[in-house]
């Protein structure tokens, strides 16, 4: 009996995602918008993420104080290493 349950509610769900999808592209101007929202869930299925935060990384972001995280350029969440580069300057 659950099963027949969840079989329905998924069921259920797909038709309402595929219905909205419909939806959406007899919009004029939200084909394409509905179309590279297809492209982006479909490439993030098939794809690795370009940028990954190794444990190290992601200990010393949590570590920082939020001065130091706003210096370096990078806030919560996102993945960022700290690179040390000396800068030239010309002059």
């Amino acid at each position: 009996m659950p099963f027949v349950v969840m079989f329905e509610v998924v069921v259920f769900v797909l038709l309402l995602i595929m219905f909205d999808f419909f939806v959406a592209t007899f919009i004029p101007y939200a084909t394409a918008l509905s179309y590279s929202l297809f492209v982006v869930f479909w490439s993030s299925l098939v794809m690795p993420p370009l940028m990954s935060m190794s444990t190290a990384n992601l200990q010393l972001e949590i570590c920082l104080p939020t001065s130091h995280r706003l210096r370096y350029g990078g806030h919560w969440g996102s993945p960022f290493y700290l690179l040390k580069e000396k800068v030239k300057h010309n002059g």
